[in-house]
């Protein structure tokens, strides 16, 4: 969470590293406004994350964070019940969730989204979602997307492409600070 406050100097070197990794030119500068996402036990990352950010994030820095993304993860461990005790309620924490299975502990973050933000809009299950639905690989030819379908479910194209059209639409939302109206 450290990493995202003051001169981010090592978030923007991690960054132009992976920029250039990925063979992308031109990168510049981290922008101040930000949203942590994460898949899974990523999703219990980034709600943690944002929690501490918000603990000892600078007042003036606070408004820097403008949502958090979760992709079919799972409130065990605490991380997630933690993170909303911090949050303030105006700020977003969506999740878009795959049916109920042992890979999100069985739907657990709805119902910690649900009962501590009761009434609020906090997400979508996608009728017949897979654990992988926001997984997607061509590593190896796609061997490890093969081998994570196998073992998660199979994505079907709808849920794939809903995975990535909420997912680009709620984040537009949240930089515009338009969620909640």
């Amino acid at each position: 969470a450290a990493l995202f406050t003051g001169d981010r100097a090592a978030l923007t070197d991690s960054a132009r590293a992976a920029a250039a990794q990925a063979g992308v030119d031109g990168f510049a500068e981290l922008p101040r406004k930000f949203v942590i996402s994460g898949h899974s036990a990523g999703g219990q990352l980034a709600a943690g994350a944002s929690g501490y950010y918000y603990r000892f994030a600078p007042a003036a820095e606070k408004s820097d964070l403008v949502g958090v993304l979760l992709f079919d993860t799972s409130a065990a461990g605490g991380a997630l019940a933690q993170a909303l005790d911090e949050l303030p309620a105006t700020l977003p924490v969506l999740h878009i969730a795959a049916e109920p299975s042992f890979y999100d502990t069985y739907g657990d973050a709805n119902d910690v989204l649900e009962a501590m933000r009761p009434g609020q809009f906090n997400g979508v299950r996608l009728i017949g979602g897979s654990h992988s639905d926001a997984f997607r690989s061509s590593t190896l030819g796609g061997l490890t997307q093969l081998l994570v379908s196998i073992g998660t479910g199979f994505s079907t194209p709808e849920n794939v492409e809903a995975d990535q059209v909420l997912a680009s639409g709620w984040i537009a939302d949240m930089f515009a600070g338009t969620v909640y109206g």
